[in-house]
């Protein structure tokens, strides 16, 4: 199986330039991504809606002997995965990935948002798509103009054309 990380080379020196090992990091859309963030941060939380993908990631977590992170297997149904998700967190996030099912990533961002801390940051990947306009119309309307996260020559093949964008949450 591949396990090449499907994200921009500029999202990943992004994250990693963001992250301490202290970080907390909430993940929407599992995937070799986790591994990533598991070695990077104090805290990280995945929420998968595949119950299959959430197995398999929190397998290959599990053999890594990461300990750090706590995988959420919620429905798809956009209420319940709400509900699900504001069941489980308890803290505010330093930085949060938007890269789950496309049918989800309007609420994906929302989510991201209400746990994020003043100052922290949300990555929403494959923003170049049309059909993700508004979640990123809700994104700036709350941030403002984000940094862009622009495929360059050398990324992973599946990358070409991608664009990533990342907000930071004002201060208070």
């Amino acid at each position: 199986m591949n396990k090449k990380i499907c994200l921009n080379q500029s999202v990943l020196d992004f994250m990693a330039g963001v992250l301490t090992p202290s970080s907390a990091v909430l993940e929407l859309g599992a995937g070799w991504s986790s591994a990533w963030f598991a070695k990077r941060c104090g805290r990280l939380v995945t929420v998968e809606t595949d119950r299959r993908w959430s197995t398999l990631v929190g397998t290959d977590l599990r053999q890594a002997g990461f300990n750090n992170w706590h995988m959420i297997t919620a429905s798809p149904v956009p209420l319940v995965l709400v509900a699900t998700v504001d069941r489980y967190m308890e803290e505010s996030v330093d930085l949060a990935l938007v890269d789950c099912r496309e049918d989800l990533r309007r609420v994906a961002a929302d989510l991201a948002w209400r746990y994020l801390r003043p100052g922290g940051w949300v990555v929403f990947d494959d923003a170049q798509r049309a059909r993700h306009q508004g979640s990123v119309d809700w994104l700036q309307e709350k941030a403002g103009d984000p940094t862009r996260l622009e495929w360059a020559p050398g990324d992973i093949e599946s990358a070409v054309d991608r664009l990533a964008l990342a907000w930071q949450k004002p201060a208070i």
